[in-house]
């Protein structure tokens, strides 16, 4: 123990020796606090290795390094700084941190410094190899909260944007085809869970709090009365007030008996359960960040895991996150948790496709259901995102953190567009995947290709054998105008748009008094 504690006295005293030269103390704690990129190694493994053996020898996550300073400045700087740092951190693993602590050593010129109290003369020639020097590379970590689509390869406290790896929004290839073909088995089941393509259904089923249940009770109403959904395709709100991620967790919480009876009282089981939505959070959080976004994520990993449970048949899962929860009056979840909750979903997804055999979704003994992102939901208040997406402070209600009217009907229409739209999801929620949009539309125009990835071809016969004027005007389903189109043709109307710019979701066509919807994959 006091040779652990003599480690990392020396690691410190480099710090405020070599770095800090001239500083005071509050020079040093800001120091630290603008230049943690700096400090840490290009694998992570000098900090994280120190980390590691102060948690071994205590216990206790904190206690171990917090016990070499008695001052409280320096003290909450380096919790703040060792809470930021990657990798996996567990009990019973201190020679493997020791080793990477020593693995990096030579990389911030540490050696010299620690070699005396544990390392080998041996091991000393063998660091200065140059397979272990890895030079500290100098990163970035913004200082703002950015949507994690926007934020891409930039940092949030040292963690990367995108909602999958090395940035991106999009899912890995190999597992966007996994999802496909998962998609393509998804079927009508009867009550017994067997195949049945005249009178099974397709069951999608929300799981999550209260403002999951608020949204998706409006989504479960635009959904029904839309005319392209799967006549097969039976929606259920089984998301309940107050039910946070800690609680329903458990398996044996009375949210999932809740959820058992909704599903009969629509005349379904849970054997025909093959989708959800899942929007879940934490209550009054107050843990320094990453720890309260690992919490949540473990807990979603507890709960993708008891969906297969009682959900036997179940396929897809896909997660949401918060909303923005800048105008909370309570703290029941306001910014930053709101945002960092986002990182949850990111690292549980990102363990299913690195091959967590707990999260295996294939195979004879699946462990979940395929795990994907639902639309990202979080955009900074009134700041316009990228799509356009916005929160205002009247898109929620008294409390600042539940959705009004209109902030349920965001949440909704953006994810009736992701389901229309998204590779996994088109294929079984629509009544069929092609072209059954014309089919559908009212007297008057014609929109094809419907569904349409570059261009639509608009029809509308017009009376009469002059030349006209037209004004075409395509709307979101928010009833934001987004394409304005002046056509001057023959009649009748024949017309060709570019609509390859548009993202991907359901669009209205007003020609005078005629509307008619299409379908951006």
């Amino acid at each position: 123990m006091i040779m652990i504690y003599k480690i990392i006295f020396v690691f410190f005293v480099m710090f405020t020796s070599n770095l800090f030269a001239g500083l005071d103390l509050s020079q040093k704690s800001e120091w630290i606090q603008n230049n943690l990129a700096i400090l840490e190694p290009e694998d992570g493994k000098l900090h994280h290795g120190g980390w590691l053996i102060t948690y071994e020898s205590s216990g206790n996550l904190l206690a171990g390094y917090l016990s070499i300073s008695n001052n409280s400045a320096i003290r909450h700087t380096l919790r703040n700084f060792f809470i930021g740092m990657p990798g996996e951190r567990a009990l019973g693993k201190p020679s493997l941190g020791q080793k990477n602590l020593f693995d990096s050593a030579a990389s911030t010129e540490l050696i010299t410094e620690i070699s005396p109290f544990t390392v080998t003369p041996k091991y000393k020639e063998e660091l200065k190899k140059t397979k272990y020097i890895r030079p500290p590379i100098k990163t970035f970590a913004t200082i703002d909260t950015i949507p994690l689509t926007e934020l891409g390869t930039e940092k949030w406290k040292n963690y990367e944007g995108g909602l999958y790896s090395n940035g991106s929004n999009v899912r890995p290839h190999k597992h966007d085809s996994a999802g496909i073909e998962i998609a393509k088995s998804i079927v009508p089941l009867d009550e017994n869970g067997e195949i049945d393509y005249n009178f099974g259904k397709i069951v999608l089923l929300s799981i999550g709090m209260s403002n999951a249940t608020q949204e998706f009770s409006k989504f479960k109403q635009l959904a029904d009365t839309f005319a392209l959904k799967n006549p097969k395709m039976v929606i259920v709100d089984g998301a309940q007030g107050g039910q946070t991620a800690a609680i329903i967790s458990n398996p044996n919480a009375n949210f999932w008996n809740v959820a058992s009876q909704r599903l009969q009282s629509a005349g379904v089981n849970e054997k025909q359960v093959q989708v959800v939505w899942l929007k879940e959070a934490d209550a009054n959080p107050t843990q320094e960040f990453p720890i309260h976004a690992q919490i949540l994520k473990n807990e979603l990993k507890s709960i993708v895991q008891i969906l297969k449970q009682k959900y036997p048949n179940i396929k897809i899962a896909y997660l949401s996150s918060r909303t923005y929860g800048g105008y909370a009056t309570t703290k029941l979840n306001p910014e930053p948790y709101a945002y960092e909750s986002g990182f949850s979903i990111k690292w549980l997804i990102e363990e299913q496709i690195n091959g967590d055999t707990a999260l295996s979704f294939d195979g004879n003994n699946p462990k979940a259901p395929f795990l994907s992102w639902g639309p990202y939901l979080w955009a900074k208040g009134t700041t316009q995102r990228n799509d356009g997406l916005v929160w205002l402070r009247e898109d929620f209600g008294a409390d600042g953190t539940h959705p009004s009217e209109s902030g349920r009907l965001k949440v909704a229409n953006l994810l009736l567009n992701f389901l229309i739209s998204d590779s996994t999801s088109r294929i079984w929620f629509l009544s069929s995947f092609s072209n059954v949009v014309e089919q559908k539309q009212p007297k008057g125009i014609s929109i094809s290709p419907n569904p349409a990835s570059d261009y639509i071809e608009i029809y509308l016969p017009l009376e009469g054998n002059e030349r006209g004027t037209t004004e075409i005007k395509i709307y979101n389903t928010l009833g934001e105008y987004v394409l304005n189109v002046v056509a001057i043709h023959k009649l009748p109307l024949q017309q060709q748009i570019d609509i390859s710019h548009l993202p991907a979701g359901v669009y209205f066509v007003r020609i005078g008094k005629e509307t008619a919807l299409f379908v951006k994959i």
